[in-house]
């Protein structure tokens, strides 16, 4: 489980890219209390359809 702050540092871009790509639905999250959390599958999964685009 990764943070939104730390998907940002992995993939140098500021946390609020992350949190937008959250509410686009682009990158699967759930809330934890207050706080986001991604698998890093999903963030993988990501990353790989990027990559093919």
């Amino acid at each position: 489980m990764l943070k939104p702050t730390e998907v940002a540092e992995l993939l140098c871009i500021h946390k609020n890219t992350v949190y937008k790509l959250i509410r686009r639905g682009d990158l699967p999250a759930f809330r934890v209390g207050k706080s986001w959390r991604i698998q890093r599958n999903d963030l993988f999964h990501l990353l790989d359809r990027s990559e093919s685009e």
